[in-house]
């Protein structure tokens, strides 16, 4: 799996982790080149970083890369900024694997007597408390009628979901990222 999570270091700079787990299924030890290209929403590249790692024979290992990014578009409920880290493995020159992942750059923190900041801004959280099934389907809910719900609910004012009884699936969860939509999970 890829996990992306960028750190703020001072205003307008930022640490962009990204931690690499490579499991290697076969009967030798494997060398894998991992290479990381982050891109904005426009598709400008704003991070490309690589690395080498041995992975013994039916073991799991984790690369851990990072690089500066300056001045990046924060992710807010008014505009959801995204970006997309795009990680590729080799071995022996060929690619093996490439998966994508959406990220946004933004920080948060709860303060007992002021309440929830979103980069370091005051936000009230307007949320509700959703079933992950909809009238007429159930549980089987098409990709679309989640981000359409999440939308509804942009309209009326929410900036915040919460998931009630299970986890909600990645659809609302990618729903809520492109929408702008804080997420109580």
């Amino acid at each position: 799996g890829v996990f992306v999570h960028p750190e703020r270091i001072s205003d307008g700079v930022w640490n962009l982790p990204v931690d690499v787990e490579i499991r290697n299924d076969g009967f030798a030890a494997a060398n894998i080149n991992v290479e990381c290209v982050a891109r904005d929403m426009a598709g400008q590249e704003v991070a490309r970083m690589s690395g080498d790692i041995s992975v013994p024979a039916r073991r799991t290992d984790t690369l851990n890369l990072t690089k500066k990014v300056l001045s990046p578009a924060l992710w807010d409920t008014e505009s959801p900024n995204l970006y997309t880290l795009t990680t590729t493995l080799s071995c022996s020159g060929r690619v093996i694997d490439e998966s994508k992942v959406r990220f946004g750059f933004r920080t948060i923190r709860f303060d007992a007597r002021e309440g929830f900041f979103l980069n370091d801004r005051p936000v009230k959280i307007k949320g509700v408390c959703c079933h992950q099934d909809h009238a007429g389907v159930g549980i089987a809910v098409p990709d679309r009628l989640n981000s359409w719900r999440i939308s509804r609910l942009k309209e009326f004012g929410v900036n915040a979901y919460r998931a009630s009884h299970n986890p909600p699936t990645e659809a609302v969860l990618n729903a809520c990222d492109t929408l702008g939509m804080l997420v109580m999970d």
